[in-house]
């Protein structure tokens, strides 16, 4: 690393760089970490897309981002918000929504997924299995307890179940929020 400083934190020193002003610093940092192939440091290619977006260094962060969208295993909504983010700064506001919608149709579909599972286990039929090591002569004892569990667990889920919808819709809002904010602040 530069300056005797692991390589993570010479980067991050370069995006708290851009936030002082001091750019001559700040740029030496960007100019090491595009250098450098992707692989094993596209987090800080996404740390400092971020400061750059924030601070207004657009053309720097596109190039950033650029390389990060042809690593597959970033291919997720964080990281769309974070190019929905750049495309709005830049007056992009079309891809900038669309960009938005993919990240929160994919949040929602992970959450209705998890409901969906959650609902499997509420229905009044389910019944969890019962331990088939357990002897006949203690099945009517153990049935009425394992009816019983089951009633518990039932109940258990359901209060899981909605609150996760709470969340669900608590998460949507909060996200909407951020965005609709972006946007605003890109198109006063």
């Amino acid at each position: 690393a530069k300056d005797n400083f692991p390589l993570d934190l010479y980067i991050r020193e370069g995006v708290c760089d851009l936030w002082l002003g001091e750019e001559v610093e700040a740029w030496k940092r960007y100019e090491t970490l595009k250098e450098m192939k992707t692989s094993g440091v596209a987090s800080l290619y996404c740390v400092f897309a971020d400061g750059c977006i924030a601070t207004g260094h657009l053309p720097e962060a596109k190039v950033l981002m650029d390389r990060v969208a042809k690593i597959e295993a970033f291919n997720h909504p964080k990281i769309w918000i974070r190019f929905g983010d750049y495309c709005a700064l830049t007056g992009n506001y079309k891809n900038a929504l669309r960009l938005y919608q993919n990240a929160f149709d994919d949040f929602t579909q992970k959450i209705n997924d998890h409901i969906s599972q959650i609902k499997c286990l509420t229905d009044p039929s389910y019944v969890p299995p019962v331990d088939s090591q357990s002897s006949s002569s203690s099945s009517s004892s153990s049935s009425s307890s394992s009816s019983s569990s089951a009633r518990s667990l039932r109940e258990l889920i359901k209060v899981a179940s909605h609150r996760t919808l709470e969340v669900q819709s608590q998460s949507r809002v909060r996200l909407l929020q951020t965005h609709a904010s972006v946007l605003l602040r890109a198109n006063p």
